[in-house]
């Protein structure tokens, strides 16, 4: 079995995911991530700049017959957590909270469809979305497994131009401190979803050393 790997003190970079969806790795149903990329994003394939980033729960584009049927009670965590973001927010801002910091394992380009529909007991994504992005711009898609720690208090941060539409990856005002961190799952339970990854993934399946980088975010 891998041991975790201490957590940097701060991480400024956070990848935008759908709220629903950040709920359902909160509660250790889901530790892989499907990306194609955003409207705003460049072209060509998805990467991922950094080995450690926070989760950035957005409902844009979100939907729950976006998602699995047993993903239902995702999409109501999702709203009451957006719904205390309003009540936080004064002056027409917009507040997110973060509290999910997640370490990139492993990342696979996947370009073909059959094996993106067999990670389908890994995410709560309904089969025409992963269809969806598997066909946008070009075949394939990047798949992630993450480890995931929880933060006992949210840090909220106001959401700036700069964060807004349809874009993955956000670059954060100030690094957010990473502490009072508890994972998600037990290294026990991670380690199952980690050899569940490998044996989907199979022969394409590659470590983080080999991961693609973004490189359009600045990193500082």
């Amino acid at each position: 079995m891998k041991p975790p790997v201490a957590p940097p003190s701060t991480v400024r970079t956070a990848l935008k995911e759908w709220a629903a969806v950040a709920a359902a790795i909160r509660a250790g149903r889901q530790s892989l991530l499907l990306r194609a990329g955003g409207i705003a994003d460049p072209a060509g394939r998805f990467g991922f700049a950094d080995p450690w980033f926070w989760i950035y729960p957005t409902r844009f584009h979100e939907s729950a017959d976006r998602l699995l049927p047993e993903a239902k009670p995702f999409v109501d965590v999702a709203a009451a957590a957006a719904s205390a973001d309003d009540a936080a927010a004064a002056d027409g801002r917009t507040i997110r909270s973060l509290d999910l910091l997640a370490s990139l394992e492993a990342v696979t380009w996947i370009d073909d469809r059959t094996l993106a529909e067999r990670l389908a007991p890994m995410h709560v994504l309904a089969p025409a979305v992963v269809r969806e992005r598997f066909d946008y711009r070009q075949p394939g898609l990047a798949v992630a497994l993450v480890r995931v720690w929880r933060r006992r208090g949210p840090h909220r941060i106001e959401e700036t131009p700069a964060m807004e539409g349809c874009r993955s990856w956000v670059k954060l005002a100030e690094p957010l401190e990473c502490d009072a961190l508890e994972p998600v799952l037990s290294d026990t339970a991670f380690e199952a979803e980690r050899q569940l990854y490998a044996r989907l993934t199979g022969p394409l399946h590659e470590r983080k050393e080999g991961m693609s980088r973004v490189p359009h975010l600045d990193r500082q």
